[in-house]
């Protein structure tokens, strides 16, 4: 999967580390879910529940890592919306299937 951590501020070295150890978790936090539950999920609802459950995460961050999780074939983008915060649409996701990654050896 792609680096986690969007490093546009200065950090030093053992500090960069730190928040991409950080970021990774959250990405297997994100996916424990998904595959804990079956479910559908917006990423207002992953926060939520991340949230709920004690950790601290922005949004963004849970957003980008979704967004890493699908580009890796791990989740996929439903055509399902929902109101998400403030009243604006939001998609949901849910845990890739094995055939989601497969192409078809006739087409």
């Amino acid at each position: 999967m792609a680096k986690h951590f969007q490093k546009t501020i200065s950090l030093p070295l053992p500090e960069l580390r730190e928040a991409e150890a950080k970021q990774a978790g959250l990405a297997d936090l994100i996916l424990g879910m998904f595959e804990f539950t079956h479910g559908t999920f917006t990423p207002s609802d992953v926060h939520r529940s991340l949230t709920n459950a004690g950790y601290r995460y922005r949004d963004t961050s849970v957003r980008a890592r979704m967004t890493e999780l699908t580009a890796a074939g791990r989740l996929v983008k439903l055509d399902r919306v929902g109101s998400g915060p403030y009243g604006m649409p939001e998609h949901f996701w849910r845990l890739a299937d094995p055939q989601d990654n497969q192409t078809s050896l006739f087409d």
